[in-house]
């Protein structure tokens, strides 16, 4: 990794440091939007670098900016902070023991970007510009991307905004990165719809009208939307993932909940999708003589990375690591981040880092997810390569636009 053709250098107590950084967040995993320990662990670290935190009302996030030669030009680097509420089971001497679980790899995310901020102070002199850092509460929902947004962290103005994910998400070779350009991951919508019916005795249903069967026949027709109505080569996945209705075998309940979501990577798709939903699930109920409540609610966009941007990814990432370890992702994964918040009001890259074993049962959310701590020091120093690096290259602002 070379900058002005000297290369940049990271030593054995770098590495140490992300290590201790990664572990030591482990053990105090915190989730949502309020993770007191996170945060007060984060300003502590950058406070001991010689940076300013930033703080933002009504949740946690952190940021810092660490600036170079020019003070006109920022770019971004965000880590997520909030793990899951599980327990842990991979038996390792800094588990966390809270009930919570760093399953996602926001650790990892954390303790990279630690990281790069020490490679980064260390060289800001040659830097031209600023890098803005930023520790964001409540990826996991309900979304801090957003209140972020509503509170500046893109004024300056941000040319570009970068981040990565590390585990399994994309089933790379250990080491990896993966990008492609354009959608990466999709967007994700929840829905819960009430069925209105009357209840009765079991033995008698022409006295009632029975929401279960109701409910029923709307799943089915649901499922017919994506199989039916969307091009088979392009994903979507909606899935009803929760129905609540009746308590014994001899009543027909007078109501019946259901909760479900949807995943696209098409924003017009999504759109056509959200009609739709209302429609059939109001149609089919009134067919079979019940009322229908539904609740559509959208949530992150799809996550689209910008071309431009995704071209001097790839070459820099190529640079880096070798050409080998660069992954051309065949299309986006179904899962949802809110980083995609940023890239639609911002041009950026989101990538994969693959951080475990692509065969491992115990990838991204399960209570045995581990990643290979190992690998991230080179994570650290990859970001803080990428942010030099396009201070020198991109001051042509090619890249600037969507």
């Amino acid at each position: 990794m070379k900058i002005n053709n000297e290369p940049i250098k990271w030593e054995r107590a770098d590495d140490d440091y992300v290590i201790s950084c990664y572990r030591e967040l482990h053990q105090i995993p915190e989730t949502g939007l309020f993770l007191p320990r996170t945060k007060a662990y984060i300003v502590k670290k950058l406070q001991e670098m010689g940076l300013t935190p930033v703080y933002y009302e009504g949740h946690s996030s952190v940021s810092a900016k660490i600036c170079g030669r020019d003070e006109s030009r920022v770019i971004l680097l965000r880590a997520d902070m909030d793990g899951l509420e599980m327990a842990e089971e991979t038996g390792l001497p800094y588990a966390s023991a809270n009930g919570n679980m760093h399953s996602c790899g926001h650790d990892a995310h954390m303790a990279m970007l630690l990281g790069a901020a020490r490679i980064l102070m260390r060289y800001r002199q040659r830097m031209k510009g600023c890098v803005r850092l930023l520790f964001q509460a409540g990826e996991e929902e309900p979304g801090g991307a957003v209140l972020l947004l509503g509170q500046g962290i893109l004024e300056g103005p941000v040319e570009a905004v970068f981040g990565q994910h590390a585990g399994n998400l994309a089933g790379l070779p250990k080491g990896n990165i993966g990008v492609k350009s354009g959608p990466v991951m999709a967007a994700k919508d929840s829905f819960s719809i009430t069925i209105h019916g009357k209840g009765c005795h079991g033995a008698m249903p022409e006295q009632g009208i029975d929401p279960v069967v109701t409910a029923a026949q709307i799943i089915l027709a649901l499922q017919t939307l994506i199989s039916r109505e969307r091009r088979g080569t392009e994903p979507a996945v909606l899935t009803v993932g929760s129905v609540h209705g009746g308590a014994a075998d001899n009543i027909i309940s007078d109501s019946v909940v259901m909760r479900g979501a949807l995943r696209t990577t098409d924003s017009k798709f999504r759109a056509y999708m959200e009609e739709r939903i209302v429609t059939i699930c109001t149609k089919t109920a009134e067919a079979m003589r019940a009322g229908c409540d539904i609740h559509y609610s959208r949530g992150y966009p799809v996550l689209e990375n910008n071309p431009a941007c995704t071209t001097f990814f790839r070459e820099q990432a190529q640079r880096f690591w070798g050409k080998e370890q660069v992954s051309e992702l065949e299309g986006a994964i179904l899962a949802s981040d809110d980083m995609a918040c940023y890239l639609e009001q911002c041009p950026g890259v989101y990538w994969f880092y693959q951080t475990i074993e692509p065969e491992s049962p115990y990838g991204n959310h399960h209570p045995g997810f581990v990643t290979d701590e190992t690998l991230l020091m080179k994570g650290a120093a990859f970001l803080a390569h990428l942010s030099m690096e396009w201070f020198l290259k991109k001051e042509d602002g090619n890249c600037l636009q969507k």
